[in-house]
């Protein structure tokens, strides 16, 4: 596990320096709802996937440490306190972000698709663009399916879905730490593959999106 912390530590940190361009981010171009996609401020679509991959990213850096706290315990000991702090922040990033996709998606669903971007989607290269970038293929087997179909906020409720999940198993690991019972190890290797799984999903959309729009 320790290798395994050290490198999605690493990826996190490069993660949060491009935090603009990482999960979903310019999925607001496929919406025709007369904002202006460039500005924040004036496109709730764009800062609500903003917003979401904000929280995303950092619960998912609150969850690594929460790992390192684990790897370290046989040597340290076990500080439960810390623990239960450190896991808090985590379920609280991770409802942020749920909070922000279901209200991005309360707002797709009422909002006109951009019909050329869709388009784009429907036409886009993906075999080679795969291959390219060299991307995880099942992963992006998953994306693909949703975006030739223009199914564009079909992405963002995968996205949902994975933030629930994560809420979900985050919330049996709180019911142990809260009893000062040290958490079972096999459900924290879920969660670590859950966060993973949608992070590259997201990237992967994002990556999409910026080259199309």
């Amino acid at each position: 596990m320790k290798k395994l912390s050290l490198l999605v530590t690493i990826m996190l940190s490069a993660a949060m320096a491009l935090f603009g361009l990482v999960v979903g981010n310019h999925g607001e171009y496929g919406y025709n709802g007369g904002y202006d996609v460039n500005r924040s401020a004036a496109n709730p679509l764009k800062t609500l996937i903003i917003t979401g991959a904000g929280n995303f990213i950092q619960s998912y850096a609150d969850f690594q440490e929460f790992l390192h706290r684990v790897e370290l315990a046989e040597l340290n000991g076990i500080d439960y306190d810390e623990l239960k702090s450190i896991l808090n922040k985590t379920l609280s990033g991770i409802e942020n972000a749920k909070t922000a996709y279901n209200e991005f998606i309360q707002l797709a669903v009422v909002t006109p698709y951009d019909s050329s971007f869709i388009a784009a989607l429907k036409s886009f290269d993906y075999d080679s663009f795969r291959e390219k970038n060299n991307l995880n293929e099942f992963i992006f087997s998953r994306l693909v399916s949703l975006l030739r179909r223009g199914n564009l906020t079909g992405v963002f409720k995968d996205i949902y879905a994975k933030t629930d999940e994560i809420s979900r198993l985050l919330g049996t690991v709180k019911s142990s730490v809260d009893k000062d019972i040290f958490p079972g190890i096999p459900v924290l290797w879920q969660i670590n593959q859950v966060y993973f799984d949608s992070y590259l999903f997201g990237q992967y959309a994002a990556m999409i999106f910026n080259d199309i729009k």
